[in-house]
């Protein structure tokens, strides 16, 4: 069974602010290294935060966990 570990919790403090913090955190991580893996839980403020977040992208594209672990697996 293929696995792999998260970047980055962006939730583990329910806080907007605290989100896209880490939010900054994941991006750079999937720039600086060409993939990260960001979990968080739906939870009303994260969704809120994920909304305002997904504005920021900035030339990083966001794709299903299948594919980054079909990537790292064969």
């Amino acid at each position: 069974m293929a696995a792999i570990g998260r970047d980055v919790f962006l939730d583990n403090d329910q806080d907007e602010e605290a989100f896209l913090k880490q939010w900054r955190v994941l991006l750079r991580r999937a720039r600086r290294r060409g993939r990260a893996v960001g979990i968080c839980h739906p939870y009303p403020s994260t969704i809120r935060a994920l909304r305002e977040a997904l504005h920021t992208l900035d030339g990083v594209e966001l794709v299903p966990l299948s594919w980054i672990v079909k990537g790292t697996t064969g």
